[in-house]
């Protein structure tokens, strides 16, 4: 049991170092949107070598290829909005509403699943809902802009329907299949980042690409990849009480002392209580 906790840790801190790091180039001066793409997709193929690694079987079904496929989509929507939001937002507030879109799948499983829901999830449900409108706020005094909203709002989604998406392939017969489930997901999430270069610079003044910023990506994939991987397989091995808390509310804990230490990121009081009871809010739903 020590060996689960701990690979839960290194997947946290994985997905944190991963998250800060994409934090750094997307705040850097001169990074144009194809350094971006160019980021993501670096990102991509080095959650693609981590999957390919630890994969115990490269076997892949047709069912596993369709939702391979569909989560490929929404993972490349993901880190195009996350990408795209740091650049604009911080790094805990990005990370919480990130984390947030574990609402969609607690949702789903109730209304479709037939799956309980306790009355701590409920509060937790309502305390989330608070979180996020004292960290988004209907004032925003011009603190946040509409883009970083409007990536977030994408990023909630995909993050959302990614996770349902995980359920669906590890409540299947072919659950065996996470290996190739996640490596066709990263292929298709690399071509999407592909083709949206492509058209990127063809619409766009060329500027000479910041390659070695852009590498920086694979740092960004491998944290991504290690979470995806060892996440898959702790949960079905740890008790949910304690896997979704800690994989959640630890990473968003995590997220901001990052941006506060590392970055000097500041925020208003209202939008650190958000904060707070945001990740108060992950850790009542998942103990619900």
């Amino acid at each position: 049991m020590f060996w689960h906790y701990f690979f839960l840790a290194v997947s946290v801190a994985a997905n944190v170092a991963g998250g800060s790091v994409n934090n750094r180039f997307s705040k850097d001066e001169g990074i144009t949107a194809a350094d971006k793409y160019r980021f993501n997709i670096a990102s991509s193929a080095a959650a693609l070598l981590i999957a390919a690694i630890f994969a115990k079987s490269w076997s892949i079904s047709p069912y596993t290829l369709v939702m391979g496929i569909l989560f490929g989509i929404l993972n490349g929507g993901s880190f195009f909005a996350r990408t795209f939001a740091l650049s604009e937002g911080s790094l805990a507030l990005t990370t919480l509403i990130g984390s947030c879109g574990m609402l969609i799948p607690t949702a789903a499983g109730v209304l479709f699943w037939g799956e309980g829901i306790g009355l701590l999830q409920i509060v937790g449900i309502v305390v989330m809902i608070g979180a996020l409108a004292l960290v988004v706020g209907v004032k925003l005094d011009g603190k946040l802009s509409v883009k970083w909203l409007i990536y977030n709002a994408v990023q909630f989604l995909c993050v959302g329907f990614i996770s349902i998406l995980q359920k669906l392939q590890q409540g299947s017969d072919y659950a065996h299949e996470s290996g190739g489930f996640l490596m066709i997901a990263f292929i298709v999430s690399a071509l999407i980042n592909g083709v949206m270069l492509a058209v990127e610079c063809r619409k766009s003044e060329k500027k000479p690409p910041h390659l070695r910023k852009c590498a920086w990506g694979f740092l960004t994939g491998c944290g991504c990849g290690i979470n995806h991987v060892f996440n898959l397989a702790l949960a079905g091995m740890l008790p949910a009480v304690i896997f979704f808390p800690i994989a959640n509310g630890g990473g968003i804990l995590l997220s901001g002392l990052a941006g506060w230490l590392l970055f000097g990121e500041k925020c208003t009081g209202r939008q650190w209580l958000g904060f707070l009871l945001g990740t108060a809010s992950i850790l009542m739903i998942g103990l619900g």
